[in-house]
């Protein structure tokens, strides 16, 4: 099992704000079922491409249900002067968002704040210098990879019957294929969609996807967005061996 493990990518509710944020939701009145259907479809995805799914991200899938199941039961309404209704059952859930986002853009502040500071320079006398420099493409999430991966695995058909004599896609094939896509056009940007192109079953683009993951780990290429949520594009930085 391949186990993806990244600084930014924090778990369950990483996941699950993602998905708010893409379909640009208002986190104190999520569509509970869409959200969880979408949210299941990830980690299904996560499964058929092997990758280890804690058990957090089951807890928080039980959680989704649950909510979904009370959301489609009448509402009961608590005796009291004004006859109050019964506390959403997504309240908790939400809460829990609203900590972790607000978590989440401090951290992001932070890490901002680092790279800036990286870039300031001092020349005495001279007062010091904020030297800012756009920073330019934005770093693709591994949400956004997986969200690639569903659409690609659901284009593709089940793997076919193996014929004796064809050599089986390998990993190492794996590797030369990203390579050579993204050093085809030197200086230039390929999308991740044109990696999977041509490939014939499930089995060949999850190995496709590893070793992009791998590649991307190691240096050699960069995966970058030019705006959140658009396409994912590779950049080739480093050497053409697997």
């Amino acid at each position: 099992m391949y186990e993806v493990k990244l600084d930014v990518f924090e778990g369950p509710l990483d996941l699950l704000l993602h998905l708010i944020q893409k379909a640009q939701i208002n986190i104190y009145d999520i569509p509970i079922s869409d959200i969880t259907d979408q949210y299941l479809m990830y980690l299904k995805t996560m499964h058929e491409m092997d990758l280890e799914v804690v058990s957090a991200f089951v807890t928080l899938a039980a959680t989704l249900l649950s909510i979904k199941v009370r959301m489609l039961l009448p509402r009961k309404r608590l005796p009291g002067p004004q006859d109050d209704p019964e506390e959403d059952p997504r309240a908790g859930l939400v809460q829990a968002l609203v900590e972790y986002s607000a978590f989440k853009k401090a951290a992001e502040s932070l890490g901002s704040s680092q790279q800036r500071v990286s870039l300031l320079y001092t020349r005495p006398p001279e007062p010091v210098i904020d030297h800012w420099v756009d920073s330019g493409p934005i770093k693709a999430t591994l949400w956004d990879l997986i969200g690639v991966m569903r659409q690609v695995l659901q284009r593709l058909q089940p793997p076919p019957p193996v014929e004796i004599g064809i050599e089986p896609f390998s990993l190492k094939a794996a590797f030369f294929r990203v390579l050579r896509a993204v050093r085809r056009n030197p200086g230039q940007e390929t999308t991740l969609f044109a990696i999977f192109e041509g490939l014939r079953a499930r089995a060949e683009a999850i190995m496709v996807f590893i070793a992009t993951l791998e590649l991307s780990k190691q240096g050699r290429i960069r995966l970058v967005q030019q705006a959140p949520y658009a396409d994912i594009m590779l950049i080739f930085q480093g050497k053409t061996r697997p």
